[in-house]
């Protein structure tokens, strides 16, 4: 019985390993297929509705996101869960300071769109990811501001209109709102599981005691 306990103990142990792990892919799965099908749908939204622009600035423009996205989810169906999130981190950071800087209209989108960083990075890496994704963030629109107030701004590639800004903003809105929904409820999950197993674990003792 003394060595039936460690050796009990620890395949519990194994067994949260790995369902905190299963948890945190599911996460974080989730989460990047949210990000690719509002991307997709904005895409379509700017063919459809947005000031007619050539197609293949369309594409050159949402590329760099959907492909970072694909990318990222490639890694994570190898297990690779940080590697993963940190190339959605910065991959859209780069792909949005990009867009901002040499296409103008989105930069109201470009805001909302750090703020899902953050909560990303913040989700899936933890506290001090999120505080480090914020940080990049306060600095590529001090130097977004302090290059357009000097008048050092490349010259915009191209310039949207006011329906393709809408398009662009609404869908980072709602990808808002559907991170924080996944994330509440990845949590409720969380708690529920950890309640039923606290009352496996005091029924176990329950029947104990009795058997004693």
């Amino acid at each position: 019985k003394a060595q039936q306990r460690p050796r009990n103990e620890g395949e519990e142990i194994r067994q949260e390993s790995w369902y905190l792990r299963d948890s945190h892919l599911l996460l974080t799965r989730e989460t990047i297929r949210l990000l690719i099908a509002t991307t997709t749908i904005a895409l379509i939204l700017d063919i459809l509705f947005a000031e007619p622009v050539p197609l293949a600035l369309y594409l050159l423009g949402f590329s760099p996101f959907l492909g970072t996205y694909v990318l990222a989810h490639v890694f994570l169906m190898r297990g690779h869960i940080r590697v993963a999130t940190v190339l959605v981190t910065l991959g859209t950071m780069l792909a949005q300071v990009g867009l901002i800087y040499f296409v103008r209209g989105h930069e109201a989108q470009a805001i909302v769109s750090f703020v899902n960083l953050i909560l990303i990075a913040g989700f899936i890496l933890g506290p001090y990811a999120a505080l480090g994704t914020s940080g990049l963030a306060v600095l590529s629109v001090l130097s977004y501001y302090l290059l357009e107030t000097s008048g050092q701004l490349p010259t915009p590639e191209a310039v949207t209109g006011p329906k393709a800004g809408v398009i662009a903003l609404g869908t980072t809105l709602f990808t808002t709102g559907g991170l924080v929904f996944i994330a509440i409820r990845h949590v409720r999950n969380a708690l529920l599981q950890e309640r039923d197993a606290l009352t496996q674990a005091e029924g176990a003792l329950d029947a104990l005691e009795v058997a004693n």
